[in-house]
């Protein structure tokens, strides 16, 4: 995600409804998205790097949902 995405995140992540499924609170100002944008770039920076992917339409290019993928479980021994 880049900083043109805030607006969209900002969108999704005031939605309190949407949020209760995150397990976190609702963002109340528009920065908000900025700093989590922020964040995730520097994330990006450290040695073992996290991920959080960014669904956007291909026309527009407009954020439509934001996801942190769910951890890769190990495979079972046979």
């Amino acid at each position: 995600m880049v900083s043109t995405d805030a607006p969209a995140l900002f969108a999704m992540h005031s939605d309190d409804q949407a949020m209760r499924w995150f397990g976190t609170d609702p963002m109340l100002i528009p920065q908000d998205a900025e700093k989590l944008i922020e964040m995730f770039a520097a994330g990006r920076k450290l040695a073992n790097p996290g991920t959080r992917w960014g669904i956007t339409e291909r026309a527009s290019g407009q954020l439509l949902r934001a996801e942190r993928p769910a951890p890769l479980r190990q495979a079972p021994s046979l």
